[in-house]
Protein backbone atom coordinates (compact mmCIF):
# COMPACT_ATOMS: atom_id res chain seq x y z
CA UNK A 1 0.00 0.00 0.00
CA UNK A 2 1.05 3.38 -0.91
CA UNK A 3 0.40 5.92 1.54
CA UNK A 4 1.09 10.10 1.25
CA UNK A 5 0.96 11.84 4.40
CA UNK A 6 0.97 15.41 4.18
CA UNK A 7 1.45 17.43 7.72
CA UNK A 8 3.59 20.41 8.69
CA UNK A 9 4.86 18.68 11.45
CA UNK A 10 8.35 17.23 10.41
CA UNK A 11 8.50 15.09 13.58
CA UNK A 12 5.02 13.61 13.68
CA UNK A 13 5.03 13.03 10.16
CA UNK A 14 8.08 10.43 10.45
CA UNK A 15 7.03 8.92 13.87
CA UNK A 16 3.62 7.83 11.60
CA UNK A 17 5.77 6.99 8.57
CA UNK A 18 8.33 4.60 10.59
CA UNK A 19 5.39 3.05 12.08
CA UNK A 20 4.12 2.21 8.56
CA UNK A 21 7.14 0.92 7.04
CA UNK A 22 7.55 -1.41 9.98
CA UNK A 23 3.96 -2.88 8.68
CA UNK A 24 5.15 -2.84 5.20
CA UNK A 25 3.93 0.40 3.74
CA UNK A 26 5.38 2.96 1.34
CA UNK A 27 5.21 6.09 2.64
CA UNK A 28 5.88 9.53 1.34
CA UNK A 29 5.72 12.99 3.42
CA UNK A 30 5.08 16.35 1.84
CA UNK A 31 5.32 18.85 4.69
CA UNK A 32 3.07 21.69 2.96
CA UNK A 33 -0.37 22.07 1.19
CA UNK A 34 1.01 22.94 -2.16
CA UNK A 35 3.63 20.16 -2.16
CA UNK A 36 1.43 17.65 -1.24
CA UNK A 37 -0.75 18.27 -3.55
CA UNK A 38 1.02 18.62 -6.44
CA UNK A 39 2.51 14.79 -5.07
CA UNK A 40 -1.19 13.65 -5.19
CA UNK A 41 -2.15 14.26 -8.29
CA UNK A 42 1.41 13.41 -10.05
CA UNK A 43 1.59 9.75 -8.07
CA UNK A 44 -0.87 7.32 -6.96
CA UNK A 45 -1.82 6.55 -3.68
CA UNK A 46 -3.98 3.99 -1.83
CA UNK A 47 -4.04 6.47 1.26
CA UNK A 48 -3.27 10.16 1.40
CA UNK A 49 -3.87 11.42 5.08
CA UNK A 50 -3.94 15.36 5.19
CA UNK A 51 -3.44 17.73 8.38
CA UNK A 52 -6.15 20.37 8.43
CA UNK A 53 -3.64 23.25 9.38
CA UNK A 54 -1.11 23.70 6.61
CA UNK A 55 1.31 26.17 5.32
CA UNK A 56 0.10 27.10 1.35
CA UNK A 57 -2.81 25.58 1.62
CA UNK A 58 -5.55 24.49 3.48
CA UNK A 59 -6.13 20.66 4.21
CA UNK A 60 -9.38 21.67 5.69
CA UNK A 61 -10.89 22.33 2.42
CA UNK A 62 -10.70 20.12 0.38
CA UNK A 63 -11.19 20.09 -3.58
CA UNK A 64 -11.14 16.74 -5.31
CA UNK A 65 -11.65 16.85 -9.26
CA UNK A 66 -11.46 13.36 -11.47
CA UNK A 67 -11.57 13.87 -15.19
CA UNK A 68 -11.32 10.32 -16.80
CA UNK A 69 -9.99 8.78 -13.28
CA UNK A 70 -10.97 5.78 -11.36
CA UNK A 71 -10.88 6.12 -7.50
CA UNK A 72 -11.54 3.47 -4.86
CA UNK A 73 -11.98 3.61 -1.08
CA UNK A 74 -13.59 5.53 1.52
CA UNK A 75 -13.56 9.52 1.94
CA UNK A 76 -13.27 10.48 5.24
CA UNK A 77 -14.04 13.87 6.81
CA UNK A 78 -14.02 15.67 9.87
CA UNK A 79 -16.46 18.19 11.27
CA UNK A 80 -14.27 21.32 10.51
CA UNK A 81 -13.63 20.22 7.19
CA UNK A 82 -15.10 20.75 3.53
CA UNK A 83 -15.06 18.31 0.56
CA UNK A 84 -15.89 19.69 -3.32
CA UNK A 85 -15.48 16.56 -5.66
CA UNK A 86 -16.47 16.48 -8.96
CA UNK A 87 -16.23 14.20 -11.47
CA UNK A 88 -16.52 14.48 -15.43
CA UNK A 89 -15.62 12.53 -18.43
CA UNK A 90 -15.92 9.09 -17.77
CA UNK A 91 -14.73 9.20 -13.70
CA UNK A 92 -15.81 6.65 -11.11
CA UNK A 93 -15.72 6.35 -7.27
CA UNK A 94 -16.38 3.24 -5.26
CA UNK A 95 -17.09 3.71 -1.79
CA UNK A 96 -18.13 5.81 0.67
CA UNK A 97 -17.84 9.86 1.71
CA UNK A 98 -18.34 10.83 5.30
CA UNK A 99 -20.44 7.13 6.08
CA UNK A 100 -20.40 8.95 10.02
CA UNK A 101 -22.17 11.76 9.20
CA UNK A 102 -19.18 13.99 10.47
CA UNK A 103 -18.67 16.73 7.86
CA UNK A 104 -18.98 20.33 7.74
CA UNK A 105 -19.90 20.35 3.80
CA UNK A 106 -19.06 17.93 1.34
CA UNK A 107 -20.14 18.70 -2.38
CA UNK A 108 -20.52 16.26 -5.15
CA UNK A 109 -20.40 17.15 -8.55
CA UNK A 110 -21.17 14.32 -11.29
CA UNK A 111 -21.54 14.26 -14.88
CA UNK A 112 -23.72 12.33 -17.26
CA UNK A 113 -20.77 9.89 -18.36
CA UNK A 114 -19.34 9.33 -14.53
CA UNK A 115 -20.44 7.29 -11.96
CA UNK A 116 -20.49 6.59 -8.41
CA UNK A 117 -20.53 3.03 -6.48
CA UNK A 118 -21.44 2.69 -2.70
CA UNK A 119 -19.70 0.38 -0.57
CA UNK A 120 -21.77 2.16 2.72
CA UNK A 121 -24.13 4.37 3.80
CA UNK A 122 -22.78 8.31 2.00
CA UNK A 123 -23.55 11.18 3.43
CA UNK A 124 -23.38 14.41 1.69
CA UNK A 125 -24.40 18.16 1.22
CA UNK A 126 -25.30 18.73 -2.27
CA UNK A 127 -25.61 16.44 -5.31
CA UNK A 128 -25.66 18.27 -8.62
CA UNK A 129 -25.81 15.18 -10.89
CA UNK A 130 -26.78 15.78 -14.45
CA UNK A 131 -28.62 12.31 -14.49
CA UNK A 132 -31.71 13.22 -12.76
CA UNK A 133 -32.93 10.38 -12.21
CA UNK A 134 -29.61 9.06 -10.66
CA UNK A 135 -29.32 5.92 -12.65
CA UNK A 136 -25.24 6.12 -12.96
CA UNK A 137 -25.14 5.71 -9.39
CA UNK A 138 -24.88 2.42 -7.91
CA UNK A 139 -26.59 2.35 -4.71
CA UNK A 140 -25.49 -1.05 -3.84
CA UNK A 141 -28.09 -1.95 -0.94
CA UNK A 142 -26.88 1.63 0.68
CA UNK A 143 -28.57 4.38 0.79
CA UNK A 144 -27.16 8.00 -0.37
CA UNK A 145 -28.50 10.94 2.16
CA UNK A 146 -28.36 14.65 0.33
CA UNK A 147 -28.49 17.21 3.32
CA UNK A 148 -30.00 14.42 5.66
CA UNK A 149 -32.56 13.19 3.02
CA UNK A 150 -32.25 9.57 1.59
CA UNK A 151 -32.16 9.86 -2.35
CA UNK A 152 -32.91 6.53 -2.71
Amino acid sequence: MNILIIEDEYSLADAVSETLKEDGFSVTIKTNGEDGEDEALTENYDLILVDVMLPRKNGGEVTLNLNNQKIDGDILVDSISTLDMTLKNGSSFSGCINNENTAKTINITLDSSSSITLTKDTYVTSLNNEVEDNSNIDFNGYKLYVNGTAIN
